[in-house]
C-alpha cells in the first residue's frame, strides 16, 4: 500500500481537493480523508498477507491544517495509521529544517533518503537514514529513499545538499545487495520520467514508488472523474532481458490508496504482480474513532479559516495554464502586496531598500473568486524561496 502528495488533507474533500460542503457530503461527492484511508488500510491488512504501508512524501503544505499545526497533525495521524516508512519530498522543506526536524522527532517510523547530505544542518542529524530493512513475512526487504534534486529550486531546504538520485541510489542499493537483500523498493518523488530513468540505470531495484507532477497511473477503466490517466499501473520498465522494474504512484491529496500485490521467487525476482489505485469515495466508511479525532483537531483550523482577510470585485486568476505561462492578475496582485508591505520611507534623500517584488509562479496554486476572501483559501504562497534584494545580492528572508 502506498500514498503520496497528501498535502495536509486530513478531512474528506470535494473533487477539487477543497472543503467538502454539506450538500456534497449528502450526495456522496466527497473523497479521501485520514479516517476513510484508515478504514481501507485496516481492511487490506486483515485480508492480505504481509501488508506494508509506505509514503512518498509531500504531506506538508496545502491546507489550513498545515498553516495551524505545521507538521504536528501529519505526525500524529501518520502514526495513527501506522506507516512503515516515508521518504521526504520537496514540500517537507518549505518552512526550513527546524519545522521538519520537529516533525521527524514525533514520527514513529523510519524516514529514508539516500541523497540528502545533512553535514551542514545538525538539527536534522539522526533523523534520516539512507534505507531501512523491513522483515516482511520472514523475508528481508530493503526500502531505499530518495528526494528530488529540484528541492532547492522549489522549496526552502536550507544549507544541506541533495545529490544526484541515480548516483546515490546505485551506492545504497549495492550496499543492500552486498548484505544479501534481493528485494528492494525505491521510495521517493522525482517525477515519472526520472523514475523511469532510475529503473533503467540502477540495478537491483524491483519496485519504485514514486510521484511528483501528480501523475495518475491506472490499468483498465478508471473511476468517474478520475482525470487524465498518464500510464498503466504498474508501469513496467525492462532494464535488460532478465529483469523488470515496476513503477507505481497515486494522484494527490489521498483521493486514492495505491495497492500493488507482489510475488517474489527465492532469488528475489518478481514472478507475479497486480493492483490499482483504490478510490476512497463514500463507499468506504470513515473510521468512527479517527473521525472523532479529526473533528477535535479541526476546531481551531476551521476557526482560522473563517477569518475574512479581504475582498475582491474581480476574479483573481491563479490557475496553472495562466500563471505558469505568463502574467496573471493574481500574481501581479501578490507582487504588489509584497512590495507595499516592505516599502519603508528612508528619509528626504532616499526612498526604500526594497523597490522590486517578484513572486515565483509555482507558488500560486488556485484562483480567488469575487467576494470576501477567507483565510482558508489564502494559503497560496508559503515560504517557498522568499528572498530580499540587499545591495546586489539575493538573501533568504526566513521571517518575512
Amino acid at each position: 500500500m502506498h500514498t503520496n502528495h497528501i498535502h495536509a488533507h486530513f478531512e474528506e474533500f470535494d473533487r477539487n481537493g477543497l472543503t467538502c460542503s454539506e450538500d456534497e457530503s449528502t450526495y456522496n461527492e466527497c473523497f479521501g480523508g485520514i479516517a476513510r484511508r484508515l478504514t481501507k488500510v485496516n481492511e487490506i491488512r486483515a485480508e492480505q498477507t504481509n501488508p506494508v504501508l509506505l509514503d512518498g512524501g509531500d504531506h506538508f503544505q496545502g491546507t489550513q491544517w498545515f498553516t495551524y499545526y505545521k507538521g504536528n497533525a501529519s505526525a500524529h495521524f501518520m502514526n495513527r495509521i501506522e506507516y512503515d516508512a516515508m521518504a521526504p519530498s520537496n514540500h517537507e522543506f518549505d518552512y526550513g529544517t527546524f519545522i521538519l526536524a520537529d516533525f521527524l522527532k514525533k514520527v514513529e517510523f523510519p524516514v529514508v533518503s539516500c541523497n540528502i547530505d545533512i553535514t551542514e544542518t545538525p538539527e536534522l542529524d539522526g533523523f534520516f537514514t539512507n534505507s531501512v530493512i523491513l522483515n516482511i513475512g520472514g523475508d528481508d526487504v530493503g526500502i531505499v529513499g530518495y528526494t528530488t534534486t529540484r528541492t532547492h529550486l522549489i522549496s526552502a531546504p536550507g544549507d544541506f545538499q541533495i545529490t544526484d538520485e541515480i548516483t546515490a541510489l546505485k551506492t545504497e542499493v549495492e550496499k543492500l545487495t552486498n548484505q544479501g537483500i534481493n528485494k528492494i523498493i525505491a521510495l521517493g518523488t522525482s517525477g515519472l520520467d526520472k523514475e523511469m530513468e532510475i529503473a533503467r540505470e540502477v540495478p537491483g531495484i524491483d519496485v519504485i514508488i514514486g510521484a511528483d507532477h501528480h501523475h495518475f497511473l491506472y490499468t483498465g477503466v478508471p473511476p468517474t472523474n478520475a482525470g487524465d490517466v498518464t500510464g498503466p499501473y504498474p508501469t513496467v520498465v525492462r532494464p535488460n532481458d532478465n529483469d523488470i522494474v515496476l513503477i507505481v504512484q497515486t494522484i494527490n491529496y489521498g483521493k486514492y490508496l495505491g495497492l500493488l500485490q507482489l510475488t517474489f521467487d527465492d532469488d528475489g525476482k518478481i514472478t507475479s504482480y497486480e493492483g490499482n489505485p483504490i478510490l476512497l469515495d463514500s463507499s468506504v466508511e470513515q473510521d468512527p474513532e479517527t473521525l472523532t479525532e479529526v473533528e477535535e483537531w479541526a476546531v481551531p483550523v476551521r476557526a482560522l479559516g473563517e477569518v475574512v482577510v479581504g475582498s475582491t470585485y474581480a476574479l483573481l486568476d491563479g490557475e496553472n495554464p495562466t500563471c505558469r505561462a505568463g502574467e496573471c492578475n493574481l500574481g501581479s496582485f501578490i507582487a504588489d502586496a509584497l512590495l507595499s508591505e516592505h516599502i519603508e520611507f528612508q528619509g528626504d534623500d532616499g526612498w526604500s531598500d526594497v523597490s522590486i517584488s517578484m513572486i515565483n509562479s509555482g507558488a500560486i496554486r488556485a484562483s480567488i473568486s469575487p467576494g470576501e476572501g477567507y483565510s482558508q483559501y489564502i494559503i497560496l504562497i508559503g515560504r517557498y524561496n522568499r528572498k530580499k534584494w540587499i545591495g546586489n545580492t539575493f538573501i533568504n528572508d526566513p521571517y518575512g
